[in-house]
């Protein structure tokens, strides 16, 4: 795999995904150390999901989607503790599976979306899911988790969610 470490300030690590897959795809074996955002921009065009292990990533606050297609769906698996999330630029879905951290029982998701005309966001283990919306008008077209019970929407623009969000009372 390849190690990678930041230096002082905040550090991006950006991934690129292009081309065809031919299927689902899974990225394991990536050591970051002090890096704090991990942003994929995913324009593959086969429809399976792009997997991001994140178990050998220390010092991550911040992972999301920087650009993607409707086909650019992407996982980030593995991660210790929640993290802040966003969706840019795009229409992939986003999901992040969480290995702790999501015990609780009042765990926040922060989200922050920007210039999103669809996708679903999924983050399993968390209660509330709190949007903050900028920059456009932004629409998704889903958020959903196993134990959501709250969805939060603050920000500047009009939000907009197409689907029907499954949440707990």
């Amino acid at each position: 795999g390849d190690v990678v470490s930041g230096g002082a300030g905040t550090d991006t690590f950006n991934l690129s995904v292009a081309g065809n897959a031919g299927g689902a795809y899974e990225l394991q074996a990536l050591q970051l150390s002090a890096i704090e955002n991990v942003l994929v921009t995913n324009f593959d065009l086969n429809a399976a999901d792009t997997t991001i292990d994140t178990s050998l990533m220390t010092g991550v606050e911040k992972v999301g989607l920087g650009a993607s297609s409707a086909t650019g769906d992407t996982i980030f698996t593995g991660m210790s503790a929640i993290k802040n999330a966003s969706m840019a630029n795009g229409s992939a879905d986003l999901t992040l599976t969480y290995a702790g951290g999501t015990s609780g029982t009042a765990d926040v998701q922060n989200l922050t979306v920007s210039a999103v005309s669809a996708g679903t966001f999924t983050a399993s283990g968390v209660e509330t899911i709190a949007v903050t919306n900028s920059n456009t008008a932004n629409s998704l077209t889903n958020i959903a988790g196993s134990a959501l019970t709250k969805i939060t929407v603050t920000g500047d623009q009009k939000f907009t969610m197409t689907g029907s969000s499954s949440v707990a009372t």
